[in-house]
């Protein structure tokens, strides 16, 4: 049976009028004249025999059959924009974006990617940390390294390590009578915290067994890689976020790590994708090596 389709440009011009509720912001956004967008409309409206906008002096607003029209040329029009883009990566197989905390990229990922190019030299990898959120962001991203669960239940998830935390400091502020030598000491120094991160230090004093120190005594930065910086420049004491998101101390030797005890923050590094990705051959690939050089630090740092 033949489909009695609205044309796609039609649909288009409806959506995003119906979206804005403004024939103007809606030509704005396509890149057409106002003119065109009423056209569309008018020759949509024509091929439904109905009326779908109510067009005011100044403004337009929705009958109840565009009302009932709108949700579900959206929801095509998305599908249609998904299926694109499945169809575009397959096209496209050698091109991955990576979205990750900056820290973690730093500290962990840039330093390792070499090994993953060599092994796949016809991928071509981009590391995205422009988000500030914790979640994972599927429009934008294939594939995903995050601390906390997305918001949307869809998407495939792979736990990679729990995550923890250990306090790490410059050497200058180890030894001595005033240096750090007991976790009591801390109570003594600057504390880094993150405020993005509220609960590391009390999971770590809990852990520690020592009374926290005031959240006012804190100096609050909003990256693990701040309070880096500034506990290798003897400001205080930062919290290492273990074992994707610290300085590998052997190497940078401006840190360590006083004290051998690690808290368990209560969430864990997930690897997160949307499902529809996970057969293209560069998340597989990558999906691979991600979890082979995971489980090589867990093992290296156990």
């Amino acid at each position: 049976m033949s489909r009695r389709l609205p044309s796609l440009s039609a649909a288009k011009a409806f959506e995003a009028a119906a979206r804005l509720l403004s024939f103007r912001a809606a030509a704005e956004e396509l890149s057409v004249t106002h003119s065109a967008i009423s056209h569309q409309v008018k020759s949509l409206e024509a091929q439904l025999g109905v009326l779908l906008f109510r067009r005011g002096p100044q403004s337009v607003t929705l009958t109840e059959a565009g009302k009932l029209y709108f949700p579900v040329l959206r929801d095509a029009l998305d599908r249609i924009a998904e299926g694109t883009e499945l169809v575009r990566a397959l096209e496209s197989p050698r091109e991955l974006t990576v979205q990750v905390y900056i820290t973690m990229a730093v500290h962990w990922l840039i330093p390792r990617l070499h090994e993953f190019q060599q092994r796949h030299p016809d991928v071509r990898v981009r590391i995205s940390t422009s988000r500030v959120s914790w979640d994972f962001d599927a429009e934008h991203a294939d594939l995903g390294i995050v601390l906390q669960p997305p918001s949307d239940p869809s998407v495939h998830r792979e736990v990679l390590a729990p995550a923890s935390v250990t306090p790490v400091c410059s050497p200058r502020l180890l030894g001595g009578r005033n240096g750090i030598s007991t976790p009591q000491d801390l109570k003594r120094f600057p504390l880094l915290k993150i405020y993005t991160a509220p609960h590391d230090w009390s999971a770590w004093f809990e852990k520690a067994g020592v009374e926290a120190v005031s959240e006012s005594e804190a100096i609050s930065v909003d990256s693990y890689i701040l309070a880096y910086e500034a506990a290798m420049e003897g400001q205080g004491v930062a919290m290492a976020l273990k074992p994707f998101g610290m300085p590998d101390l052997k190497v940078e030797q401006k840190l360590v790590a006083p004290f051998g005890i690690v808290a368990e923050r209560g969430d864990s590094w997930l690897l997160v994708c949307r499902p529809e990705r996970l057969d293209r051959p560069a998340v597989r690939a990558f999906r691979s090596w991600i979890r082979e050089a995971a489980s090589g630090t867990i093992a290296k740092v156990a």
